[in-house]
């Protein structure tokens, strides 16, 4: 913030969830300082897919009429939750990184007190970030994958979320070995909730297997000869299933779905 300067500022959670965002303009550099995690993290998600990569910004001051600039901002955000962000696998705007060391000495926090603050400090750390090597790396690219945003993602997951991805990674375990390579979204349910305890849904449980990205065949609803029509999900043998036939799949659902074990 030293190096950016009046092109820098520190805002908190309760700044993002604000309509009025008048602290965004003219700004390079923003910290989100102490992130605490909340009931709307869904929603904060949202917005911040569209923050980190719009290309304009549409201020909002109070009592002024909102008007649009070029989008100049690079996001530094800190908290002490593991749950401050939901995010998804396939998330690629976000790079975690968790501060593991513990608490230093206090030396350590009186010289670099000292350092930050002086003149000699900011400018030495400017030469360094202007000097630095970075030929490998791709602005474009997606964010590095982390353990830390690995251990995020999992911490927001839904019990029933973890368990579709579980069963998309390891059928045989949760579903058995033998009982065929297409279900449906009830069959799924009825193996989560045996008891119907949970009050979750077949339309639920179908948005949980999109995520977990379940495959479906280009054909997914099957006339089958004894269960009428079926829309299926692949679980196994995806490759030979998406250039299989709707007949060859519906002979093979009927077949497995007469198995007791089902």
């Amino acid at each position: 913030m030293k190096i950016y300067g009046r092109n820098a500022t520190e805002i908190n959670d309760q700044h993002l969830d604000n309509s009025y965002n008048e602290w965004a303009e003219n700004k390079q550099f923003v910290v989100a300082d102490d992130i605490a995690s909340g009931e709307n993290r869904r929603a904060m998600a949202d917005r911040l897919r569209s923050m980190i990569t719009r290309q304009e910004l549409r201020l909002n001051p109070k009592y002024v009429p909102s008007y649009v600039l070029p989008d100049c901002i690079n996001y530094y955000f800190t908290g002490n939750h593991p749950d401050m962000f939901f995010m998804e696998d396939d998330d690629r705007r976000m790079f975690v990184h968790e501060v593991l060391s513990g608490k230093l000495t206090q030396k350590f926090y009186d010289t670099y007190d000292l350092w930050y603050k002086s003149p000699a400090g900011v400018a030495a750390l400017f030469h360094h970030l202007l000097t630095l090597d970075l030929t490998d790396f791709n602005p474009h690219a997606e964010a590095m994958k982390t353990a830390s945003r690995e251990a995020m993602v999992e911490d927001m997951r839904s019990d029933l979320s973890s368990w579709t991805k579980q069963v998309r990674a390891d059928p045989d375990k949760f579903l058995g070995k033998n009982t065929g390579d297409l279900w449906t979204a009830t069959e799924l349910l009825a193996r989560y909730d045996p008891m119907h305890e949970k009050r979750i849904t077949v339309a639920t449980m179908g948005r949980e297997m999109k995520k977990a990205r379940m495959v479906r065949p280009l054909q997914p609803i099957l006339a089958t000869k004894n269960h009428g029509l079926v829309r299926v999900a692949i679980l196994r043998n995806t490759a030979h299933w998406l250039n299989g036939g709707a007949p060859a799949m519906a002979e093979h659902y009927d077949k497995h779905r007469s198995d007791p074990d089902v």
